[in-house]
């Protein structure tokens, strides 16, 4: 069963693609998106692995991970959708 996950505390200049590349070193990737939160101006992610084992798996092995030079968190904390995620150009 496929399982999301939530990655935040992401550097401005992120790509889906960089994203992308380090998640799927774990797993077959689902969907990717990056939003921006409203209120902070924060891009986090919500990746969708395509089980619950290769996404426990990439949170495991990124979660404080230093990706251009923040240190990032993944979660299987997957906050609800609401208005103040924006999908990022």
């Amino acid at each position: 069963m496929a399982m999301a996950l939530f990655a935040a505390n992401l550097d401005e200049q992120v790509t889906a693609d960089e994203l992308r590349a380090l998640f799927a070193e774990h797993g077959e990737i689902l969907s990717l998106e990056i939003s921006v939160l409203q209120r902070t101006g924060e891009p986090v992610a919500l990746v969708e692995m395509a089980s619950e084992k290769q996404a426990t798996r990439a949170m495991h092995a990124l979660n404080g991970v230093v990706l251009l030079g923040m240190q990032h968190t993944v979660s299987d904390l997957v906050p609800a959708p609401d208005k103040d995620m924006t999908p990022r150009p």
